[in-house]
């Protein structure tokens, strides 16, 4: 590509941030889980209510059992149950991808496991 010397180094060193975000209202935050559709529960399923969620269906996962895995009400270990053959299907998509840098970068965890949940 020909872009001038000066012009390549401008864009090389101007800082970026993404400021894509997807922030729960502090009402919502600090009230139950499951009271809005943003926040649907608040364990580390709550990384999946987003874009995952949408490659779990495509994965197959039907919309009702995507909804039980990010239910408060059912037991954690439950939820992976239910969710860790669609997550074996989608953990290498782009948003599955995305999902382990944040297990790794966050939590210090390669991977989501049965024992690593409650970490």
């Amino acid at each position: 590509m020909n872009i001038i010397p000066e012009l390549r180094e401008l864009i090389a060193s101007t800082p970026l941030a993404d400021t894509h975000e997807h922030i729960i209202e502090e009402a919502d935050r600090l009230g139950p889980a499951g009271n809005s559709f943003l926040f649907p529960c608040n364990d580390i399923f709550y990384l999946l209510a987003h874009y995952v969620a949408n490659d779990l269906v495509s994965a197959g996962m039907t919309e009702q059992e995507v909804q039980q895995v990010l239910s408060p009400e059912i037991d954690l270990h439950r939820r992976w149950e239910m969710l860790e053959p669609y997550w074996r299907r989608v953990k290498l998509t782009g948003y599955g991808w995305a999902l382990r840098i944040t297990l790794r970068e966050l939590y210090g965890e390669d991977d989501l496991t049965a024992s690593n949940l409650e970490t």
